[in-house]
């Protein structure tokens, strides 16, 4: 058998193959094999879907070790006993080349440039495959009493897995992102998992069992989706208080399963285990929680798992970011408080669940006292004074917040959206001429005079929402015809 003397780390011959011809579009069944230490050779770029596909499902076995009971382990077999890397390396070139040497009639690369090219080859970004309420409420459909099969704990006495009932909760609770004390990485315990029951599935057709089958964009984008999944019980309570012991601030009601309903899966909020937030995010900040305290936990904006994070995901939208600037580092304003913080301090008014939330109507627009249109006129310059259709702009904000039930939960007062240019007028009172703050005497960089005031409050709210920016978009040129918004 010929054997290749090439540099190749023992994390490469774990993960694969060689490549064989160029890769010219990019592709998530196409894996890159590097080592940590320094190569002789460049990288190996595996294309791992195109032998799937020219060798069937059935072939894993040339590569892979099946169990007795049909479970795949996804190390490359000839190198698993291997008493060290150099070892490793030789078994792994051999597998390979004695593969295509073996092929009828012969292909793929039998020397070291066919798999180690120099020429960089394209890899596909492969997407991030979330385990959603729909997904698993087709697997229970499908797997019906199996829970143990994914949601086990280890007996201590037997070291066998064995089923937990009231106790399960997400992967990674166990499975970190490398393999420890025994226990199997996320990665290692999806694969041998997943791929492995997919790959004994008889069903037609058959479920994803591919790189590309689970990790690109456009397949998961394919997937089926129930239009309204199952809750998932675990003895969770439709409503309940949130509150941080001795905190300042009163309880939050939270209508658990209305939020149930919106997440894409437990874990978006329950990111580690199905504990209550308290149980890692503790005042101190353990180490279990990161260091995170729980208040923190409920208001970082740049945290999409916190509730203030994932209120803010919802106002990037067009229809409300101009308004809501995404780029800004301000939370919510302090009046936003009393739309959660609504609850008791009493302890004992807490051990009684919260009422179902009332749904939250808005008082009509026609309620809104306000001009149909205003001139805006900074004075001088070479454009004559805009004209800005004050009704139209309130009719198009106020309409996506009445679409919206987040959004009418924190706008009750109908005037809200006014905040959105009169940022320092109280909600709920009749706004003072922009002059009024933004004049020519006084300018200082966190109030600037009233054409920069103008200028930026409008131009940035309509490029955050996609709409005309031009001089000539809002003004018309000295001399010339009118131009209207």
């Amino acid at each position: 058998m010929l054997r290749l003397r090439c540099s190749l780390s023992v994390a490469a011959v774990l993960f694969g193959g060689c490549g064989d011809a160029p890769v010219t579009e990019p592709s998530a069944g196409v894996l890159r094999l590097s080592g940590t230490g320094e190569l002789t050779r460049p990288p190996v770029h595996f294309r791992h879907e195109q032998h799937t596909k020219a060798l069937g499902p059935a072939s894993c076995k040339e590569c892979h070790l099946q169990g007795a009971k049909g479970e795949w382990s996804w190390t490359f077999l000839s190198a698993r006993a291997a008493p060290d890397a150099d070892e490793a390396m030789h078994r792994f070139h051999d597998g390979c080349i004695g593969c295509h040497e073996r092929a009828t009639p012969p292909s793929g690369p039998v020397v070291c440039a066919g798999c180690h090219p120099a020429t960089p080859r394209l890899i596909g970004a492969q997407a991030e495959m979330r385990f959603d309420n729909s997904l698993h409420a087709r697997h229970v459909k499908a797997h019906p009493d199996k829970c143990d099969t994914c949601h086990h704990v280890r007996d201590q006495a037997s070291g066998a897995l064995v089923a937990a009932p009231g106790q399960e909760s997400g992967c990674l609770a166990c499975h970190g992102p490398v393999a420890r004390d025994g226990v199997r990485s996320l990665r290692q315990a999806s694969h041998d998992s997943c791929v492995s029951c997919h790959l004994q599935a008889k069903s037609e057709p058959r479920p994803p069992f591919t790189c590309t089958g689970c990790h690109d964009a456009a397949a998961q984008a394919a997937f089926t989706r129930l239009p309204d999944p199952p809750r998932l019980m675990r003895g969770q309570p439709d409503h309940l208080w949130v509150s941080g012991g001795k905190a300042s601030e009163t309880a939050v009601p939270f209508a658990h399963a209305a939020h149930e309903r919106i997440a894409r899966a437990c874990s978006d909020c329950h990111h580690l285990t199905m504990d209550r937030c308290s149980s890692c995010h503790t005042q101190a900040g353990a180490e279990k929680g990161g260091g995170i305290i729980l208040a923190e936990a409920h208001h970082r904006r740049d945290a999409t798992a916190s509730c203030v994070g994932c209120h803010a995901q919802q106002t990037e939208v067009k229809a409300c970011s101009g308004c809501h600037d995404p780029s800004a580092a301000a939370g919510p304003e302090k009046t936003s408080c009393v739309v959660c913080h609504r609850g008791a301090t009493d302890a004992a008014a807490l051990t009684s669940p919260p009422p179902a939330p009332s749904p939250v109507e808005l008082a009509p627009l026609a309620t809104l006292v306000y001009e149909a249109e205003i001139v805006i006129d900074s004075g001088g310059g070479e454009y004559q004074a805009a004209k800005l259709p004050h009704g139209k702009i309130i009719t198009a904000l106020d309409r996506p917040v009445r679409d919206s039930a987040l959004a009418r939960a924190f706008h009750q007062q109908t005037d809200t959206l006014c905040a959105g240019c009169h940022h320092h007028a109280p909600v709920g009172t009749r706004p003072a001429p922009c002059v009024s703050c933004h004049g020519v005497a006084g300018v200082t960089d966190d109030r600037p005079g009233l054409k920069v005031a103008y200028h930026r409050q409008c131009i940035g709210c309509h490029e955050r929402m996609g709409l005309p920016v031009g001089c000539t978009d809002c003004h018309a040129a000295i001399g010339g015809a009118e131009v209207r918004p």
